[in-house]
């Protein structure tokens, strides 16, 4: 890569990455006239699960391990009631992009949610100390699921499977939200296997719980490509799910996005923070004077005090914006 062609990829560090940093993910507030706090009425377990785990170290019994870890769902729904627990193993893809054996607790809640029955699952691994640590966690809605038909024909299919309570249309593209019978921690998995074994439905997954993620962007509500409402008259949920992926990760100031374009306002309070600096064009010389502003081309790439990059239309070390 040419010199030129690297400092136009290097010239900002925002952008995208702006909107990760800016947020981060919150704790929702759950309503309730409950202060009872998780109380186990049952507990179940697979009996096959210690046989098929193999500790590499001090784990001896998995269901003490995983009773001295506090509950994820704690924090989400710390008035939920437990109602039944379990634990089993099986092997997953973690962050290895490899199956590894990995102990799975689910949980049966009941919460102040429209729909108050959920289960909290949540995956653990053993790390190399021998000790058990998190590795995912997801929340879905014990009794409902999404499914996909391939035509309204089809729909009769869906009304006579025995999980089936009650089915109500979604959108106009064959989707619908599916109410079952029964409410135990296997039942949705058990339902999905069910509908799936029919030809006519294309996909049946799990309704899965989103926490609202908030944001100190003022004018975040006007920005429906992030997280739409339907504000201002739009379409409800056509936009990129921002809050959703922000559940999963809020940015890395370890990686560096490139904007080209005709320049950005660094000294922006959403944006200043963000900002990559020139590492070479950084700090002090030997005469104690800023490299950012001393006229000197410290990192020898040809251009003079590029702190934040360059403006190659201008020919100077000044990127802002200057069109707006």
């Amino acid at each position: 890569m040419n010199t030129q062609l690297k400092n136009i990829c290097l010239i900002i560090a925002a952008g995208l990455s702006y909107y990760f940093t800016l947020c981060s993910p919150a704790t929702p507030t759950i309503s309730s006239t409950t202060s009872q706090v998780a109380k186990k009425t049952n507990n179940t377990k697979d009996s096959s699960f210690q046989k098929s785990f193999t500790p590499k170290r001090t784990i001896k019994n998995i269901d003490k391990a995983v009773a001295n870890i506090e509950a994820a769902w704690h924090k989400n729904f710390p008035t939920a009631i437990e109602l039944n627990s379990k634990i089993s193993t099986d092997t997953r893809k973690v962050a290895t992009k490899r199956n590894i054996p990995v102990i799975i607790r689910e949980t049966l809640l009941k919460t102040a949610m429209k729909y108050p029955y959920i289960v909290s699952e949540e995956t653990f691994r053993e790390n190399d100390k021998g000790d058990l640590e998190l590795v995912g966690y997801v929340e879905y809605a014990a009794d409902q699921i999404l499914a996909k038909i391939d035509s309204e024909e089809s729909l009769e299919e869906l009304m006579n499977n025995p999980n089936t309570l009650e089915v109500k249309s979604i959108n106009d593209e064959n989707l619908f939200h599916i109410s079952l019978n029964s409410f135990e921690i296997d039942t949705v998995k058990g339902a999905i296997a069910s509908y799936q074994d029919n030809s006519s439905v294309q996909y049946a997954e799990a309704d899965y719980i989103v926490h609202k993620s908030t944001t100190n962007d003022y004018y975040y509500s006007h920005l429906w490509g992030l997280n739409n409402s339907g504000q201002n008259g739009g379409t409800n949920d056509a936009d990129i799910n921002a809050p959703q992926a922000w559940e999963i990760t809020t940015g890395s100031h370890d990686i560096i996005v490139a904007v080209i374009d005709s320049g950005i306002d660094y000294n922006h309070v959403d944006l200043a923070d963000n900002m990559w600096n020139n590492p070479g064009e950084s700090g002090t010389d030997s005469n104690g004077n800023n490299k950012a502003t001393n006229g000197i081309d410290a990192d020898n790439n040809g251009y003079v005090d590029d702190l934040y990059g360059w403006a190659f239309v201008n020919n100077d070390n000044d990127p802002m914006d200057d069109t707006s």
